[in-house]
C-alpha cells in the first residue's frame, strides 16, 4: 500500500489506478471494488466513536 501510494503521488495518479495494475491486488479486487473502497465520500473513519466519546462525556451521571 505504501509503495503504491508513493508512486501514485510521483506519478501524479489516483491511487485506485496504481492498485488497479497490481496483480496482488486484483487478484483479490475487481477495480469497481477499489473505486468504491477509495470513495472518500464512503469513509466515515472513526467518526462513530467520536460521537460516542463525546456522548459520554456530555451525558450526566445517573445518580
Amino acid at each position: 500500500m505504501r509503495t503504491a501510494s508513493m508512486q501514485a503521488l510521483a506519478e501524479d495518479r489516483d491511487l485506485s489506478e496504481v492498485l488497479g495494475e497490481r496483480p496482488e491486488i486484483t487478484t483479490f479486487v475487481t477495480r469497481e471494488e477499489l473505486d468504491r473502497l477509495l470513495d472518500p465520500d464512503a469513509y466515515i473513519g472513526t467518526a462513530v466513536r467520536q460521537v460516542e466519546r463525546v456522548i459520554e462525556k456530555l451525558t450526566p451521571p445517573c445518580r
